[in-house]
């Protein structure tokens, strides 16, 4: 009864990691879609006027799959803060800045949304006590009540 806590923390943990695997491949898959979307439609935008700054920053945002995923998920966790990124994408024409917005929008309000409470919603259903400590605990109480009794009428006669 002591670490019945300890128990149940420890089960909502372990019982997490499958969700927890479930979650990390959405959110790679979701960063993978949006990233090579936003390389995809900045290769059609690049023309012969853009000037070297202005590649060497798209470069350093988008330069390949993967810096592309790592700039995406930086502007949604606060490793990098998405006005600069926007602004490199606002000379682009309307489709890639607004893209970009609703990436942050969907990814902040939907994704991270939806991964807390599948983690709550677990948690809530792993910290529900079993049935088997719930009928364990109730028969402890009923030995501890039958001897209190046994006692009583012990003292009484």
């Amino acid at each position: 009864r002591f670490f019945r806590e300890l128990k149940m923390m420890l089960n909502s943990v372990m019982g997490s990691f499958i969700m927890l695997f479930w979650s990390l491949l959405l959110l790679v898959f979701l960063l993978y879609v949006f990233s090579v979307l936003i390389m995809q439609c900045l290769t059609m935008e690049i023309t012969a006027n853009d000037t070297p700054e202005d590649l060497e920053m798209l470069r350093y945002y988008f330069g390949s799959t993967l810096v592309s995923i790592m700039t995406l998920l930086q502007s949604t966790t606060g490793g990098m803060d998405w006005g600069p990124i926007y602004e490199a994408l606002q000379g682009r024409g309307v489709l890639l800045p607004n893209l970009f917005l609703f990436y942050v929008v969907f990814f902040v309000i939907a994704t991270w949304n939806i991964v807390t409470s599948v983690f709550v919603d677990k948690a809530l259903r792993m910290a529900q006590p079993d049935l088997e400590s719930l009928a364990l605990e109730q028969t402890m109480q009923d030995i501890q009540d039958a001897s209190e009794m046994i006692s009583l009428f012990k003292t009484n006669a």
